[in-house]
């Protein structure tokens, strides 16, 4: 199946990777960032400049013509000095007239890249499903939250079908945020005092997301509704570095130290938060993507080793 699909927020980390992705598998891509000239470029590729998303934007001309839309496009949870009335503006308020006009437009599908986010906070101490009730924990989560409530309040009982993706922390050539601070540590060139550290957390690749956003977009199974996306079995910060190391052609170089210590440092310098985010248990049942016949491409362990040496 293919078509022409409008990428929103086509210059962001995961625009990078889903862009030139979908147009290898014979997409027609409409992709629109605020900054065009960091669009990726190619065949099949059309690079079209987004409206403002700080309110009800117009999307009208560019969903003219296209069958799917995929909306990567908002603010992303390291802005952690913005206030909650911006978040809502940019990650719902946008997201609610991206989908009236893709309603009007005749759109088959509209798939949105939400976030774990919206459902729980950074650590969880069960397992997480899309049935749990929702409970996040920032503005950022809010606002992905709200954006869901309006994609599918907006395009009920119309002809175009919605459909929302929740992926866990994406990791992949570029990255930002706590994975980067991850690189640079896997970079070292000494051992690291996390060899005790046995935490289980969902990751997914960028090329993961990008093989479950064009499932997501053209599969018959995928009815609607919301699905949780990450790679294989959960997996430790240990496991991580190990495999960047791997990556680098290097061992793991981890010395199994007790976490005490480690803990209590990052609480003196405030950066608890962090410890949270890769450290802390996240773990996130995908069962529900997978019944409708998705399967992650690539493992963890090649998708990280690949990614530090690019």
């Amino acid at each position: 199946m293919s078509g022409t699909v409008l990428v929103t927020g086509a210059s962001g980390f995961v625009g990078r990777g889903v862009v030139p992705y979908l147009a290898a598998r014979g997409w027609q891509v409409r992709a629109t960032a605020r900054r065009i000239d960091r669009i990726p470029t190619g065949a099949g590729i059309t690079s079209v400049a987004s409206p403002e998303l700080t309110g009800a934007a117009d999307w009208r001309s560019h969903v003219d013509g296209v069958t799917h839309v995929v909306h990567l496009a908002g603010l992303a949870h390291m802005m952690v000095d913005v206030a909650e009335g911006t978040f809502t503006a940019i990650n719902a308020t946008a997201t609610a007239s991206l989908a009236a006009a893709a309603r009007a437009a005749g759109v088959t599908r509209m798939v949105l890249v939400s976030s774990i986010r919206a459902g729980i906070g950074p650590v969880a101490p069960h397992t997480v499903r899309e049935t749990d009730p929702p409970a996040p924990d920032d503005a950022y989560g809010r606002s992905k939250l709200a954006a869901e409530a309006a994609l599918l309040a907006t395009l009920d009982g119309s002809a175009t079908e919605a459909v929302v993706l929740r992926p866990v922390l994406v990791y992949g050539p570029g990255v930002r945020g706590n994975m980067a601070a991850m690189n640079k540590l896997a970079r070292l060139p000494l051992p690291l005092p996390l060899g005790a550290q046995r935490n289980k957390r969902s990751v997914v690749s960028l090329g993961n997301l990008s093989s479950a956003i064009l499932h997501a977009m053209t599969s018959s199974a995928v009815v609607g509704g919301t699905y949780l996306v990450a790679d294989g079995a959960p997996v430790s910060v240990a496991d991580m570095i190990g495999w960047l190391r791997q990556g680098l052609g290097r061992g793991p170089g981890l010395l199994p130290v007790p976490l005490g210590p480690l803990k209590a440092a990052l609480h003196v310098t405030g950066r608890s938060g962090m410890w949270n985010r890769i450290a802390g248990d996240l773990v996130a049942d995908t069962s529900a993507l997978r019944a409708t016949g998705w399967t992650p491409p690539e493992t963890t362990a090649d998708a990280l080793a690949a990614a530090i040496r690019a």
